[in-house]
C-alpha cells in the first residue's frame, strides 16, 4: 500500500512540475509576443 502511495505521490508531483514548466514558458512566450508588437 506504501509503494502505491508513494506512486500516486510522484505522479502529482510530476504533473504539478510539467504544469509549472508549460505556464512558464507560455507565460515567457505571450510577454516575448507581447514586447514586439509594442515595439513596432
Amino acid at each position: 500500500m506504501e509503494g502505491h502511495l508513494l506512486n500516486s505521490y510522484g505522479a502529482l508531483f510530476m504533473a504539478v512540475s510539467w504544469g509549472i514548466v508549460l505556464t512558464l514558458n507560455i507565460y515567457s512566450f505571450y510577454k516575448i509576443l507581447y514586447n514586439n508588437k509594442k515595439n513596432k
